[in-house]
């Protein structure tokens, strides 16, 4: 069942990545930051209040270092991690963008083993390997064929994204064996990213004209992405309520292909992609699928 959910989660975020990059096809400036996590906060509020009505609990259900960690790894995620991969999508595409960030597998790994505890047996390893082998490829692809100043940014950027999703998917998982709920887990996640977010702007003086934009000028895009960033979050955590997070956050690696499929025909042409790409993707796809069936 995990696994499973784990794969919905990969496909609802890849469903964002590409309404991200069509919106961005009508915001010249706004990457869709500020919408998104206020349909998170609306979406994933409403998701708790009604799973706490149908499921009704007495007294706490965890600690509060539980709600602690729930807050930084929405900080490391859904602020940190989203808005490096918004300013990716824009430079780089919502294929390669996605393919990059899903190098935040090597973090999880690395978090779950180090911090978690968790045990990875062996044939497990060469699932990883060819996640790992295939992130290379597309790296040097990048950085070999495709040589401007842009596209090394974007790709830095992007990579900046796996850092803050790869460790921050760790912390949920360690958030959870404190505080048991999924939903209050999605829910402060998205709440720490939106306050992060609106400081941040704030101090930018660029609060009020964002709000503004964003108001007068809605972008429908980026609401759709909105939705299912939420719907990927909840997936994500109630994955890894059941397996271990270095596998969930493995079987994400299958993002960048579903992502390929629908830039095709969501974007058309906009969207170039070359062979290396798909072998890249393959390489992530099948190290995804041996996690999954060996795990």
């Amino acid at each position: 069942m995990g696994f499973l959910i784990a794969g919905l989660s990969a496909v609802f975020y890849s469903l964002s990545n590409v309404l991200m990059k069509k919106g961005m096809r009508h915001s010249a400036t706004d990457n869709g930051m500020l919408i998104t996590l206020c349909i998170n906060i609306c979406l994933l509020g409403s998701l708790l209040g009604i799973s706490r009505w149908l499921a009704p609990v007495n007294g706490n259900t965890g600690d509060e270092m539980g709600l602690w960690l729930f807050l930084a790894a929405g900080f490391l995620t859904a602020f940190l991690g989203r808005m490096m991969l918004f300013n990716g999508i824009r430079k780089i595409g919502s294929s390669r963008a996605a393919g990059i960030k899903n190098s935040a597998p090597i973090f999880t790994v690395m978090f779950a083993i180090i911090i978690l505890d968790e045990t990875i047996i062996g044939v497990t390893w060469l699932g990883i390997g060819l996640i790992f082998l295939g992130l290379f490829v597309q790296g040097y692809v990048l950085f070999h064929n495709e040589g401007s100043k842009v596209d090394q940014f974007g790709f830095l950027i992007s990579l900046g994204a796996a850092l803050g999703f790869g460790i921050g998917q760790g912390v949920r998982k360690q958030a959870l064996d404190y505080f048991p709920d999924p939903f209050a887990g999605a829910f402060f996640g998205a709440l720490a990213a939106l306050i992060s977010f609106v400081l941040i702007t704030a101090f930018k003086r660029e609060l009020l004209q964002t709000i503004k934009n964003n108001v007068t000028l809605p972008n429908r895009y980026y609401i759709l992405g909105g939705i299912f960033t939420s719907l990927a979050l909840l997936s994500f955590f109630i994955s890894i309520s059941f397996i271990q997070v270095a596998y969930a956050g493995a079987i994400l690696a299958i993002e960048p292909i579903v992502t390929i499929m629908l830039s095709k025909v969501m974007l058309g042409s906009e969207e170039k992609v070359t062979v290396p790409l798909l072998v890249c993707a393959c390489l992530i796809f099948l190290g995804a699928g041996m996690i999954s069936l060996t795990a």
